[in-house]
């Protein structure tokens, strides 16, 4: 599908399908509701389908919400059939947007090899996270997709590297985020968990406590920076190496100095009055919990890794970026924010500055407007399909 196409305006707003998981913790739902809630209403209508009921992120009003029961594997085949009824069914789908990898075989098998226009986004390193079977039947679904939507750049090029037939339709466009929204919900209270001696600096990490994600890292980053300075760290995120990684804290002697907050609704005022956010993972996609913290403010110390914070950290300006796993270089990247008040606050304007720039709503929703209407409007000059 060409970028340059041109679209005509529709007789009336062309219905989009949000084909999600669940709308509980993670990016990917997260990225499922902004799209759905702050599409133009002149333009678009939005629906989302999602295969769980799990519920939790916001959604504007006017957004049809439905839940279909997903617990397992013995409840996909009625699921699927679910979402094959509704694209097949009035109001009829312009087009639809899968928001995982899982998601995107869920559509595949629902719209077969032709249908509604589908995009289907992919929002994680694929090299290393779709592993078999995931790359199997990432390598069957994605070449039956309209369009492909890579939220880094550096992530487009390894899609078209790794799978055969999506050459020259994957589509860099970055997550969406609604900074109005984030400026209100920082202002909130911090969680009871989140404590802070007068001397003591603040690291953040936010995640799923997973092996991806090498909190174990973090933990070990703080170890050192223990014996140099007061240093305490907010860990906020739940998973399941979650007792492996408060064990491997009372080894490294530094479990009072971590607070384990577990899913909190509301991390905007963590990433306030945190000092620093910490991201040590082995792969990402676009991480937007580090967009968010750059957004409202705090430098960042990272891992470059593919993909994603290379794109948003600004290397020595917003914050700084490490190598995988070595944790030497980390504790030097993140010693070296910590003893600069005046450099934090100068990285933190910059940091505000420079997210804002890239992600947010204004930015970013167009691009998605735009791919959208062009989607749908080569069904339309099709004849329909």
């Amino acid at each position: 599908m060409s970028s340059t196409s041109t679209v005509t305006a529709p007789s009336e707003p062309r219905r989009v399908l949000v084909v999600t998981h669940s709308l509980t913790t993670g990016g990917a739902e997260r990225f499922a509701a902004t799209l759905a809630s702050h599409l133009d209403p002149r333009e678009f209508r939005s629906e989302i389908f999602v295969a769980s009921n799990g519920l939790g992120y916001p959604v504007a009003p006017d957004v049809d919400v439905t839940t279909h029961g997903y617990r397992g594997l013995q409840n996909l085949p009625r699921v699927a059939w679910s979402l094959r009824k509704r694209l097949r069914t009035a109001p009829a789908v312009d087009v639809v947007v899968s928001n995982v990898l899982s998601t995107s075989c869920l559509v595949a098998a629902a719209r077969g090899r032709r249908g509604v226009p589908w995009i289907a986004r992919i929002g994680l390193a694929p090299e290393v996270g779709d592993r078999w079977p995931q790359s199997w039947l990432a390598a069957w679904a994605y070449p039956w997709a309209t369009a492909l939507v890579s939220n880094s750049k550096e992530m487009a090029t390894a899609v078209e590297q790794r799978y055969l037939g999506t050459s020259g339709r994957v589509r860099s466009i970055p997550n969406p985020t609604d900074f109005r929204s984030l400026d209100l919900l920082a202002q909130g209270e911090l969680p009871s968990g989140a404590r802070r001696e007068a001397d003591e600096m603040v690291l953040l990490v936010v995640g799923r406590l997973s092996e991806q994600k090498r909190v174990d890292v973090a933990l070990r980053v703080l170890s050192q920076l223990q014996r140099r300075r007061p240093v305490r760290l907010w860990v906020l995120g739940r998973g399941p190496l979650e007792p492996e990684l408060r064990r491997l804290a009372t080894e490294l002697g530094v479990s009072e100095v971590v607070d384990w907050l577990g899913f909190c609704d509301n991390p905007f005022p963590l990433m306030r009055h945190a000092d620093l956010f910490l991201l040590t993972s082995d792969f990402e996609g676009l991480p937007n919990a580090l967009i968010e913290a750059q957004g409202l403010g705090l430098p960042a110390v990272a891992t470059r890794c593919p993909y994603g914070p290379s794109e948003i950290i600004d290397d020595g300006v917003t914050g700084s970026l490490a190598a995988i796993g070595e944790v030497e270089g980390l504790v030097e990247a993140v010693e070296g924010w910590l003893i600069s008040p005046r450099r934090r606050a100068a990285a933190g304007s910059a940091a505000a500055e420079r997210a804002r720039s890239l992600f947010d709503l204004a930015v970013v929703m167009p691009q998605w407007e735009k791919l959208l209407a062009e989607a749908s409007s080569s069904a339309e000059r099709a004849g329909g399909s």
